[in-house]
């Protein structure tokens, strides 16, 4: 959950900061900013423009029910900065919405060189088994019928080679997928 929700949220921030900047209330802010598309973070945000408008809570109690139903660390840290900009209400609330949004924004591109990285292997064993194997297993088939006397039917080669190392294939290209970054996918 705490991925799907960072996924959206340093753009969400970004387009918050700009609502303040442009002289709009921080709750009328918000309530712009749930409005839109950005997935988990717009739901959040939805979820706390309701409670303060329709339940009467304040929206310091809205942001901290926001941080229990997340739990992460950066749903602390949005929240405790919203609640200091809306306590502050000045005018370099804006501002540090972008510095924080530019935080997030570079924590992600770290994870995504740490991801780029990893992948090289990933991409190896990849070409491996649609290629490599392949090639080297109908080589062996050949030449192991001829020298070795090997009891492979062509029936069982060819299900090997239909199914079984695009099935690899397939699993490889789930492990990529399983360790991709939710705000990659």
């Amino acid at each position: 959950m705490q991925e799907k929700f960072e996924k959206h949220l340093p753009f969400a921030l970004v387009d918050l900061a700009i609502t303040v900047d442009l002289g709009m209330g921080f709750e009328e802010s918000m309530e712009k900013v749930s409005k839109k598309n950005y997935g988990m973070a717009s739901k959040e945000f939805s979820k706390i423009v309701k409670s303060v408008k329709e339940k009467g809570a304040t929206l310091e109690q809205a942001l901290k029910e926001m941080s229990r139903r997340i739990d992460s660390l950066n749903a602390r840290r949005v929240a405790s900065q919203l609640d200091q900009i809306y306590l502050m209400s000045d005018t370099k609330g804006g501002e540090q919405l972008r510095i924080f949004a530019a935080e997030l924004m570079n924590s992600q591109k770290n994870q995504a060189k740490a991801f780029s990285g990893k992948t090289a292997f990933y991409a190896l064993l990849f070409v491996a088994f649609s290629a490599l194997v392949p090639a080297l297993f109908q080589a062996f088939l050949v030449a192991g019928s001829l020298l070795l006397e090997i009891n492979i039917k062509p029936l069982q080669a060819l299900a090997l080679i239909i199914v079984g190392f695009p099935a690899a294939n397939i699993l490889i290209l789930g492990l990529i997928w399983s360790k991709t970054p939710e705000f990659l996918k």
